[in-house]
């Protein structure tokens, strides 16, 4: 005669089921597995992180290598597309100004150059039919830039261009290494500081 009620629970010998045993035996480990396997690939990380060094400056050349890349490329498949010809500022002026940049004072502001730098850049484009500068809505004193009806599709190209380019690149470098740049990229950097002491003290001159 059966002992349990049907509602309380049946233990399992170890000789009817050794998998079961098995199994409740590496349940630990299964669950501990995927940690163990992250404090691996942790450690694998830092490990290539320490075996690395840079040396000064190799992140601003980096960065600046990277972006003329990308110029290099948009410049050489506008050129392919029989589109006109923009020097590099141009092409950066239309850039910020595609994602909302529009007011001259504020593109030279973001560009870290003089606004008569930015006013000749905003000529040659004029000139190319393919950018004009209108009356900004918000402030009839201020003027903005607006793409204009030939200059659209050159804009819209140049965004299909950079698509393009960025899917070479994770091509090349990896998803994840890209992602990771995107991350770092947009993270929050603030004002660049005034270092209260800049250089090293074995560089220092005694005066």
């Amino acid at each position: 005669m059966d002992q349990h009620p049907p509602w309380q629970f049946r233990p399992i010998s170890a000789s009817r089921s050794p998998t079961f045993v098995a199994l409740i035996v590496s349940f630990p480990y299964i669950l501990r597995k995927p940690l163990i396997r992250a404090r691996m690939i942790d450690r694998q990380e830092k490990k290539t992180v320490k075996a690395r060094t840079f040396p000064t400056g190799h992140l601003m050349v980096g960065l600046l290598e990277a972006f003329m890349w990308l110029d290099r490329g948009l410049q050489k498949n506008l050129e392919a597309a029989g589109l006109p010809h923009v020097r590099r500022l141009e092409s950066m002026v239309m850039l910020y100004a595609s994602i909302g940049v529009l007011r001259p004072t504020a593109l030279a502001r973001t560009l870290g150059i003089t606004r008569q730098s930015v006013n000749a850049a905003i000529r040659e484009l004029e000139g190319k039919a393919l950018i004009e500068l209108v009356t900004d809505p918000e402030d009839g004193r201020c003027k903005m830039i607006q793409f204009t009806e030939s200059g659209e599709p050159i804009r819209q190209q140049a965004g299909n261009i950079m698509a393009g380019l960025e899917q070479v690149l994770e091509d090349r470098i990896g998803k994840s290494n890209k992602d990771r740049l995107h991350i770092a990229l947009d993270a929050k950097r603030g004002e660049p500081p005034l270092l209260d002491d800049p250089l090293p003290a074995r560089t220092k001159r005694v005066r």
